[in-house]
């Protein structure tokens, strides 16, 4: 088609015209990429970077993944008030499903959630942290034993 391109806009193009963006990156593979919002249902928002790797958060907590190779498939939405069970599935290395549950127990500051959860072999610690108006800014949340935890940076 004449006058229209190919070439997808960068991220800063992509801000500009005001496509919600955030920054994903993984500190144990030292990987890093931009993913953009394709789709909110309620306050669930999917994430999808240009080569199709998705990250969902329901109000801001990780729920799952798609294309890390190890995924959280599902997990109950965490941060919530006093202690709690939040169960999980992840990919295994066969393409197979395992499941866990944690026990886990929410604190929040002004401008921070800690979510601290005992599982079978490990201690998860997520954090989310806020601007005084209760936007999310970062988060440090895991997603499952082989990928360890993920930074999202909220843009700009």
């Amino acid at each position: 088609m004449a006058g229209c391109s190919s070439i997808p806009p960068t991220d800063r193009e992509r801000w500009a015209d005001g496509v919600p963006f955030i920054r994903v990156s993984m500190p144990n593979a030292d990987i890093a990429t931009t993913m953009h919002l394709i789709g909110q249902n309620g306050d669930v928002e999917t994430w999808e970077s240009r080569d199709g790797v998705q990250v969902v958060l329901r109000g801001g907590v990780l729920v799952a993944t798609r294309g890390f190779g190890f995924d959280l498939m599902s997990a109950e939405r965490g941060l919530r008030a006093g202690p709690y069970t939040r169960r999980i599935s992840m990919l295994d290395g066969d393409f197979g499903l395992q499941f866990m549950t944690l026990t886990c127990v929410a604190r929040s500051g002004d401008e921070s959630q800690v979510e601290t959860c005992n599982g079978p072999h490990d201690v998860i610690i997520n954090t989310i942290t806020r601007d005084p108006g209760g936007a999310i800014l970062r988060s440090r949340q895991w997603v499952s034993p082989q990928i360890g935890y993920i930074d999202i940076r909220h843009g700009p």
